[in-house]
């Protein structure tokens, strides 16, 4: 009788995950931003985004658009089939930043991408 076949699973995102589409953070002004962030491929991995006094979990569908989000750096866990992997992104008031994180690169980085 042979092994059981391994199968793996793209992790599970929790009941308090949100779906990509747009969210509206707080009211725009001075301070804040709007922050887009896509996974390639799509829903490859669930993203946990954490700031100063903001926190958040994206199940990877679409692309997740944060309206009002107060401007700084933001840590990311990002969780896939593989081991996890963390890194930040970053954008200043008054701006739309736009990543792309690839599940299936090389880097821990997100890549700033142009947000036509």
């Amino acid at each position: 009788i042979g092994a059981p076949e391994e199968t793996t699973e793209a992790p599970k995102a929790s009941d308090d995950a949100v779906s990509g589409g747009v969210i509206e953070v707080g009211p725009s002004g001075p301070e804040t931003g709007i922050l887009k962030l896509t996974l390639s491929p799509e829903d490859a991995g669930v993203v946990k985004l954490v700031g100063k006094e903001f926190k958040l979990e994206w199940d990877g569908s679409g692309t997740l658009e944060l309206q009002g989000l107060p401007a700084g750096s933001y840590r990311t866990k990002i969780t896939s089939d593989g081991p996890s992997r963390r890194s930040a992104v970053e954008f200043t008031s008054g701006q739309t930043a736009c990543f792309t994180f690839d599940i299936n690169g090389n880097s821990d980085e997100w890549s700033q991408t142009n947000c036509d």
